[in-house]
């Protein structure tokens, strides 16, 4: 019975996984259109609902990552897939912050100034190289993939200072 509830509990937990991963790829492609000036606010108003359902969801997941530990005593590769969860779930809400953090700059930013052209320019680089890193970080957790795991934190460094520089710039 504990075996059944164990395995329907991890099966729960990759849907959950890909489900906010999937939402966090859709707050970039709403930022690129807001970059654009597209549907200015209807696309601000679907970023702060995907907000919210990526706030609820990374509780959510948190409370099953707690109860996994509490109730099933995981062995240690499973402790270490449970860490590995938990630390994919705040990797994905914190580029989601940072996603916010772009859009509320963008509300206040004029769209036809040169600053604005450079800005764009670093932000689409910075874009494409984390929606890889997300569809990375996914795959490799479904496919228990280490090489990649390791490839992705290597990258993530990468990202963090592009992020800093354009926190500076703005």
């Amino acid at each position: 019975m504990n075996v059944t509830i164990k395995k329907l509990q991890q099966k729960q937990l990759n849907k959950d996984l890909e489900l906010i991963s999937t939402i966090v790829l859709n707050q970039f492609n709403l930022t690129e259109q807001l970059m654009n000036e597209t549907c200015r606010d209807a696309v601000c108003k679907q970023i702060a609902e995907n907000k919210t359902a990526i706030d609820n969801l990374k509780v959510l997941i948190t409370k099953k990552l707690s109860t996994m530990i509490i109730l099933f005593t995981p062995k240690a590769t499973e402790l270490r897939e449970i860490v590995s969860c938990h630390e994919t779930i705040f990797f994905l809400e914190r580029i989601d912050d940072m996603l916010v953090d772009i859009v509320n700059c963008l509300k206040k930013i004029e769209i036809g100034s040169p600053e604005y052209a450079e800005f764009k320019s670093h932000l689409k680089k910075i874009f494409a190289s984390l929606k890889k890193m997300i569809s990375a970080s996914a795959f490799s957790f479904f496919k228990k993939d280490k090489f990649q795991a390791c490839q992705i934190i290597e990258k993530e460094y990468d990202i963090e200072k592009r992020c800093r520089e354009i926190d500076e710039n703005l």
